[in-house]
C-alpha cells in the first residue's frame, strides 16, 4: 500500500497500465508493470518524486 492508499498489486490498477500503456502515464509519470517473484523481499525507495525498486539483502556481518 502506498502512503496515498493505492495498492500496487491491485489487479485493476495493473490491468488498467498494461491496457493504457503511455496514456495511464501523467504529466511526469512513466509507469512500468514488474513481475517480483513472490520469493523477493523489496522496498520502493522514492526520491523527489522518483521511485525505484530496490531488491532487499540480508548480510552476515561479523563485528
Amino acid at each position: 500500500m502506498t502512503p496515498d492508499g493505492y495498492n500496487r498489486t491491485d489487479p485493476l490498477l495493473i490491468d488498467a497500465v498494461e491496457t493504457l500503456k503511455e496514456k495511464a502515464n501523467g504529466y511526469h509519470a512513466k509507469l512500468k508493470v514488474v513481475e517480483i517473484p513472490d520469493d523477493i523481499n523489496y522496498v520502493i525507495d522514492e526520491y523527489y518524486g522518483f521511485e525505484k525498486i530496490h531488491e532487499l539483502h540480508s548480510h552476515r556481518v561479523l563485528c
